[in-house]
């Protein structure tokens, strides 16, 4: 099955060109606030912070249950988020995941056409949660200033402008010893490739905390996902590589990856 296929390891685990170009970035006293224990107004803020109406993962909860139950259910689910960042493991079953594939085009035809889409346990969501808020407040202090999305302050198109002012440039240059040349990337289905000894060999040579890391870890590498399809749910299909769409971790997972990426290009620029 090529669903399968795309969450399977490459194998591939020669990362040392790359790691080589990162910095260690992250100081003792932001790994201390990443690592600060869970308060339960953090919880809090996080569950009411989703959308109500979200799709429901396996266990058919929305946000609006546990929102509208909050008196009832609040003090058992913020104990079930402590002990969780405590031990740094997940539950059995807790991060099962359904996967519904949404067509990119009309008329999709191939397995390219369609995006899968991760439709998680409300529970893990707030885990999720949680873990993002806390490093998106630090990306900007450890990201160059060459990534745009997903930053408060940092707009994309920024970078799509100047991307059409150099090809503008390019078009209208004729004269020269020298010519140019632009090379354009499409990292076809870039979140589901990504290798989990690659991001946690960033997240180290970054300087992430050891537990901060297991944390990431555990929620990247203890899913199964199960295909929903005309009604039916096919699986498991156990991954060994990937991150979700519709996980509120994965943007920046990504975002710390294609720094090594970023960086590595600098370095050559540089030489």
């Amino acid at each position: 099955m090529l669903i399968g296929v795309i969450f399977s390891t490459s194998g591939y685990s020669n990362w040392n060109e790359i790691t080589d170009c990162v910095l260690p970035l992250v100081s003792a006293s932001q790994n201390q606030e990443l690592l600060n224990p869970v308060s339960a107004e953090e919880v809090k803020a996080s569950l009411f912070d989703m959308n109500p109406d979200k799709s429901p993962g396996l266990d058919g909860m929305t946000p609006a249950f546990y929102q509208k139950s909050w008196a009832i259910v609040g003090a058992d689910v913020v104990a079930t988020m402590q002990n969780l960042f405590a031990s740094g493991e997940l539950l059995p079953g807790f991060n099962d995941t359904n996967l519904v594939l949404i067509p990119k085009k009309k008329n999709s035809i191939v397995m390219g056409d369609l995006r899968p889409i991760a439709l998680c346990n409300v529970l893990y969501k707030i885990v999720s949660k949680v873990l993002a808020n806390r490093l998106k407040g630090l990306l900007d202090q450890i990201i160059s200033p060459y990534q745009s999305a997903y930053f408060p302050g940092r707009l994309i198109s920024d970078n799509i402008l100047v991307s059409f002012e150099v090809l503008h440039y390019l078009k209208r240059k004729s004269q020269g010893k020298k010519g140019y040349m632009a090379l354009k990337l499409d990292m076809s289905k870039a979140y589901d490739r990504v290798e989990w000894p690659f991001l946690e060999a960033i997240l180290v040579t970054m300087g992430f905390h050891q537990r901060w890391i297991n944390l990431i870890s555990a929620c990247v590498r203890s899913v199964q996902y199960h295909i929903v399809h005309d009604g039916q749910r096919l699986g498991p299909i156990l991954a060994s590589r990937g991150i979700r769409r519709g996980d509120h971790l994965s943007p920046y997972l990504f975002i710390l990856c294609a720094e090594g990426f970023s960086t590595l290009i600098q370095r050559y620029e540089a030489n």
